[in-house]
């Protein structure tokens, strides 16, 4: 019986090593795929290599019936016998190659599509190639004192010719826009209602307007300084609001929004009210009223700072 059994065995080693090389294939495929999963990012991969191995799967348990069977299969044979004997030579060569091949080429996709997001994250975000695009740019407090010290004697100021008031302006507003780190906005000195000293406008673009009767009637320096931080202020606002729309509850829980009424600076630019509309209404917008105590104290840290530096710098 031991005998017989032992035969039974060597005469079906043909099957059973047939399965055992079925088996090692499929276990590979889903080995390799479970180790890669987070690399291969597209479907195609995965198909082909599954299928690849549910193919030979098929063929040779195919064979192997036909095999038990008293039909005359000679044609299936020739079918079927080139293949099967180059998958028993050649399986577990053709299966390792797909684990080790395919999920490298898969993987050597991914690491240039990396490599290709971190040049446009380098681009646009790092630190080293990113560059803001502001309207202070380059400033510094030291170059730009030339035009800085005039907030600290409105005389001295009224003496300078227009270009170099409306530099004394430009410097005001960078020192501002630096302070707060606003996004680049255009600055424009025109004609405006006699009543307005300044505007800023975010359509179509962020623009900070002066009105040109500031320089021309001779406006004292501290009211033009107030009005610059004021509307850079309003800037920083709408900045503000719009970083905030887009983010979760979760986010606009962040420490970095306490103190900043945001609500009411979306509920104030939602429904704005202009000096044409309603000159009380305007002034007691919360927009308005930020801006405007907010620039009052700017303006004492501006020439404490002109000050401090300007005596050190002699």
């Amino acid at each position: 019986m031991k005998k017989m059994c032992i035969t039974n065995l060597i005469k079906h080693k043909t099957c059973l090593a047939n399965y055992v090389l079925e088996l090692v294939l499929v276990m590979e495929s889903l080995i390799s795929l479970y180790l890669f999963k987070d690399y291969i990012t597209h479907p195609i991969p995965i198909v082909i290599l599954l299928i690849f191995a549910l193919y030979i799967g098929v063929l040779v348990r195919l064979y192997m019936l036909l095999k038990g069977k008293k039909i005359d299969k000679t044609r299936i044979k020739k079918c079927f016998k080139p293949i099967l004997i180059f998958v028993k030579s050649y399986v577990l060569i053709i299966a390792a190659a797909i684990c080790l091949v395919m999920p490298q080429v898969v993987i050597h996709k991914r690491v240039m599509k990396a490599e290709s997001e971190k040049e446009n994250y380098q681009v646009f975000y790092g630190n080293e190639t990113y560059e803001i695009d502001s309207y202070y740019g380059d400033y510094s407090l030291p170059t730009n004192m030339r035009y800085l010290k005039y907030v600290l004697s409105n005389e001295e100021y009224q003496l300078l010719q227009y270009d170099e008031k409306l530099q004394v302006i430009k410097s005001v507003l960078q020192w501002e826009a630096k302070r707060l780190g606003v996004p680049y906005f255009d600055f424009k000195c025109e004609d405006l209602p006699d009543d307005v000293a300044g505007q800023y406008c975010c359509v179509p673009v962020n623009t900070i307007t002066i009105n040109k009767k500031c320089i021309d009637k001779g406006y004292h320096i501290e009211n033009i300084c107030i009005c610059c931080i004021h509307e850079v202020r309003h800037l920083y606002q709408a900045s503000l609001c719009e970083l905030w729309l887009d983010l979760t509850p979760e986010q606009r829980a962040l420490k970095i929004f306490e103190g900043e009424n945001i609500d009411s600076y979306l509920a104030n630019f939602r429904d704005y009210k202009s000096m044409d509309d309603d000159f009380y209404e305007y002034n007691t917008q919360y927009v308005e009223w930020d801006a405007d105590s907010y620039a009052k104290k700017e303006l004492e840290e501006l020439i404490q700072t002109v000050t401090i530096n300007y005596y050190l710098s002699d």
